[in-house]
């Protein structure tokens, strides 16, 4: 595999990284939610996104669909998957079978949702972090970037306004593709420099 990265220059990045961001997170939802359900046969509809099962799978997808970006950007990409997945998986884990025990937190999270959304988003940019570091100038950035964009987007996306989902969907898409898309100029040696 090439170790180089590719230069960008004309924004297409981002277009692609927003639209296959957005058709991940929703492929990403059905399919987990689908095979979680056939894992847990027993369980509600509405409570298949709290296993960790489903994380795992939805970052699995969505970390694929964004790789199709990364690839060929920077070295090794195929590992942003699978660090999503696991950043996931973590933090469902962490929140859904470790602090709702904890009562005093569980009160917390139940009535401060976004609460749960900012731990979730916090783990997910340092695991995709990880990855980053060593391969972007300023990765730094996306570990105080990335938990604010998951907390708005999600926010969004858990009001009772049906049309404010999609909405959050793309609010994360285009932000993340941006942060992406600068941090990877960021880090290409310019043409120009002498």
């Amino acid at each position: 595999m090439n170790n180089q990265m590719t230069v960008i220059t004309d924004g297409s990045f981002q277009k692609y990284w927003t639209w296959l961001t957005v058709i991940g997170w929703w492929v990403a939802h059905a399919v987990a939610n689908q095979i979680t359900g056939w894992i847990f046969p027993e369980a509600v509809n509405e409570a298949l996104g709290s296993s960790p099962v489903y994380y795992l799978i939805f970052g699995g997808i969505l970390g694929l669909f964004q790789w199709w970006c990364l690839r060929g950007k920077i070295p090794h990409s195929m590992w942003w998957a699978v660090f999503t997945a696991g950043g996931l998986l973590f933090a469902g884990w962490l929140i859904n079978k470790r602090l709702y025990r904890i009562e005093s937190i569980s009160i917390s999270l139940q009535s401060s949702p976004i609460l749960a959304h900012a731990i979730l988003g916090v783990i997910l940019g340092l695991a995709q972090y990880l990855f980053i570091r060593n391969k972007l100038v300023f990765a730094s950035v996306w570990l105080i970037m990335f938990p604010l964009i998951w907390v708005v987007s999600t926010a969004i996306m858990g009001t009772s306004v049906g049309w404010l989902q999609p909405l959050g969907v793309f609010l994360f898409a285009i932000c993340t593709g941006f942060m992406m898309e600068r941090l990877l100029q960021l880090s290409t040696p310019s043409k120009n420099a002498a």
